[in-house]
């Protein structure tokens, strides 16, 4: 029988990367609305525009990351977890960790789809 257990330290695992990797997306934006309002579309705006639109797919790419592997906190095996395409909205997205026979309640859920 597989064990349910909860990933510590879920905050930490989950959500710390997703607000610091807030910290420069905000400190990109302010710099381009800086630059707009004193430069109009300079060089250095558009270079900020690019900056932001690179960490927005880095941080959509990361973001997919954290929500489809594990290491699991027992054994460090990576696990890695499908995805969740065709699963239905509110699935809970845990992972099972075959060495251990423990299932890893993860706390993240399939997300709605935009309409």
């Amino acid at each position: 029988m597989i064990e349910r257990r909860p990933v510590p330290n879920r905050f930490r695992r989950f959500h710390l990367p997703i607000l610091l990797m807030l910290v420069p997306m905000i400190t990109l934006f302010g710099g381009v609305w800086i630059s707009m309002h004193h430069y109009g579309w300079s060089w250095i705006t558009i270079l900020l525009v690019a900056l932001c639109m690179v960490m927005g797919v880095l941080g959509l790419r990361f973001q997919n990351r954290l929500a489809t592997h594990l290491k699991c906190p027992q054994c460090l095996r990576l696990l890695v977890h499908p995805g969740w395409d065709g699963l239905p909205e509110g699935t809970p997205i845990d992972f099972v960790c075959p060495d251990c026979g423990i299932e890893w309640i993860t706390g993240i859920s399939v997300p709605s789809s935009p309409s």
